[in-house]
Order: structure tokens, then sequence, then C-alpha cells
């Protein structure tokens, strides 16, 4: 049986590993000069690979198949990642809150154990291979390239989504399944930055980090909340916080028609003092000038010098007898609006895609038998800490078993 893998990222290896390992011979087409240039950035080059606390609550689909998902983790458990990668000499160990990340610290020996397996396995691997059309022909796929054509009996598209072009996932693969006719939800950046604006302006305070919680709201209703660590940019907010929440703001803009008025109903409050009441918090600020006098210098045990700067464009005093309560509130709630999303060019992940319920649970597209469509193409975000490079591999893995046990 032939088979085409289009793409040599994460998915693509995953899959022609397995089929090469099993004597399927696949040809695997990777339109760069080498293979796994996102995989190489992947948790800033350190490659968060998985999650010990793997579930369906750690992803969002546009049009909500969460038993879909479920299943996928099932048969692809973080268990089973582990023998897989074992066998090519890839060994995990896990760092905060179950973020598993190789042993190597490394994305590049990732990339390296996956070629390695290819050629271990004589998978034919051909770079510089820009797919232009996938067609499929009295039953079998004829698969343009702009060099030449191969004729294939199943096709696993893995080629990704939009985010970080420059590695070569820009959209190709939406536009190949838009041309079979498949009908995709619409993509927007995600786990990304946003432009905001605040008042009192943060921006003075740029490259600021914090720990905080941060919540976000739509039209005044709150819909998700994250703690960590975030950034203050001279163009909004960042970090893992903020990048998760991001998703729900733009599938919302992506729903809009990609209108930016749909921003306008978003606002994300920071909390600086999760741990403490708002009256705890304005005793402590009162005490603090009571103690060391009504200067913003007696609060620098307490913010940032940067905070400080911030406090002091303020429109009121340490000498205010209001300035305790009201800056007790304001660090409580901290408001932030919402005016974009941080590009594809800087986002993690593309969100939408090709739905779901148009895929059986090996990822084989049901209107058209022997096409697999895995990875960033499909329409399933998952929150940072390892969820998204889980689920290209878990589709590399069942569809090529699905070939596997097929042939």
């Amino acid at each position: 049986m032939k088979v085409i893998v289009i793409g040599a990222g994460a998915s693509g290896m995953m899959a022609a590993v397995l089929l090469a390992k099993n004597g399927c011979k696949p040809l695997l087409l990777e339109r760069k000069d080498e293979a796994g240039s996102k995989l190489r950035l992947t948790g800033n080059g350190n490659c968060n690979i998985s999650n010990r606390n793997m579930g369906t609550e750690h992803y969002q689909t546009g049009d909500s198949s969460p038993a879909f998902v479920s299943s996928v983790l099932k048969r692809f458990s973080v268990e089973v990642l582990e023998k897989e990668l074992n066998a090519m000499g890839i060994y995990l160990k896990e760092k905060r809150e179950g973020y598993l990340y190789p042993q190597t610290d490394s994305a590049k020996s990732v990339v390296t154990c996956f070629l390695r397996a290819l050629d271990r396995y004589r998978a034919d691997v051909r770079y510089h291979s820009f797919v232009t059309e996938i067609k499929k022909e009295n039953g079998l796929f004829r698969v343009d390239t702009d060099e030449e054509t191969f004729v294939a009996d199943r096709v696993i598209l893995a080629c990704g989504g939009k985010s970080f072009p420059k590695t070569g996932s820009d959209g190709a693969s939406f536009t190949l399944l838009k041309r079979m006719g498949f009908d995709l939800m619409p993509t927007y950046p995600a786990l990304t930055a946003l432009y905001c604006t605040s008042a009192p302006s943060l921006f003075a305070a740029s490259g600021l980090r914090l720990t905080a919680l941060a919540t976000l709201y739509e039209n005044g209703t709150r819909i998700g909340a994250q703690t960590g660590e975030i950034q203050i940019t001279d163009y909004g907010l960042s970090g893992i916080p903020v990048f998760n929440l991001s998703a729900a703001i733009g599938a919302s803009y992506a729903r809009s028609g990609y209108q930016k008025e749909a921003f306008k109903a978003f606002e994300i409050r920071l909390d600086l003092f999760p741990s403490e009441e708002e009256a705890e918090l304005s005793k402590r600020i009162h005490h603090l000038l009571n103690t060391f006098g009504f200067s913003f210098s007696s609060l620098e045990g307490m913010y940032h010098p940067k905070m400080i700067e911030v406090l002091k464009e303020w429109d009121v005093t340490p000498q205010d007898p209001a300035f305790p309560k009201r800056l007790a509130k304001l660090s409580k709630q901290f408001s932030f609006r919402v005016t974009g999303l941080r590009e594809y060019d800087f986002c993690q992940v593309t969100g939408g895609g090709l739905k779901l319920s148009e895929l059986t649970a090996d990822f084989e597209c049901k209107n058209t038998p022997g096409l697999f469509v895995i990875g960033e193409a499909c329409d399933v975000t998952g929150a940072c800490g390892g969820y998204n490079l889980h689920w290209a591999l878990a589709g590399g893995y069942l569809s090529a078993n699905r070939i596997i046990n097929a042939s």
C-alpha cells in the first residue's frame, strides 16, 4: 500500500515513523529544507511535549465535539505516548504541574530522534516538495507538488495551520481542503497575546512580569479565569494565562466574520493580589502609609518599581484619604479592554479548521475515505502546557495505525 504523508512536523513524522516501522514505506513530503521546523521552537526550544493532567477540559472545539477528543485521549494516553517515544530513544521528565519535557530539555534532540527513526526504517523523505493539489480519482489519490506528481492509496495531511508561517505552516492545508470541497470552521490566531487598552495606563510598565489572576469577561459576563505569570507589554498583555483566555476571544472574532467590533465585548481584569481580600489589602496599604509616610516610596515593598511609576501618573495621591481603598480596588480589578489578537506570526496554534464531525475516530475523512487530516488543520485548540503537541502526535499515531491495520 502506497501512503503519502504531507508535512514533516510532529504529527507527520509520528505517522511516517509508525508506517515505515510496520512495512508501509511511506513517502513523506516536506516543503521546507528541514523537518520539524515548528517542533524545534516548542516550549522555547525545550519542547513541552505533553502533560500528565490530560483531559477534554483542556481542549476547545468549534463544533463542540468533546466525545471525539475524549476518544482520542483514551486511545493515545500519556502512557502510550511515552512508549512510542521511548522506542525512538526519547525519554520524558515531569516539571511543574505535570508538564512533560524530554530529558534533554531540547526540542532539537526530539527532532533528531524522529529523523533517526525515519532513516532506520527507511522512510522516503523528500524536502522542497510543496503540495499544490490533492485529487481522488478512480480510488487513488493524485498528489501534485510544484515539481512532480505522485499517486497513493492513502494520504495523511499533516502540514499544520497558520501559526508561525515562517516554519512552513502558512495555511496551505486549509487551501488544499477547500479545493477538495471541505467546509471549514473560520480560523483565527489562538494561544496568543492581546492588544489592549487600560485605565490608568499600565504600558509605562512594559516588560513587567507579575503573578496575577486574569479573568475574562464578555459583555460583563465572566467566561473564564487563569492564574499565572502575566507580562505587561507596550501593546497589551502576554503570558500563559492570557494565551489560554485568547482562544475564546478568537473564536468569537471568527464567528463575527472578523469584525473588529467583536473585540469591544471583551474585558480582562487582573487581580494583582489573588490571595488577599480587597478590604484587607486596603488596610495593609493604609498601615504602610501611616507607618512609613504618605508617599509612594512607602509602597515599594508591596508594588514593583515599574508599577509605582505608573501609580505616580494616577489622579489620586497617597495623601488623599481615599487612596488606600481606591488602590486596593484597582489592584483587585485592573481593567483592560481588548482591541485585538496578536497575529499568526506570534501565536502558538491556529484556532478553527476542519470540523471534527467530518472525521472518523481515526482522523479519516468520512466523505473521502483514505484521506486523513491530523494536527493543527483540525478544529481543536489545546491549552498551553503540552496539550497541542500531544494532540498532534495522537493524530499521527491513530491515523497510521488505522492504515496499518487495514493493509
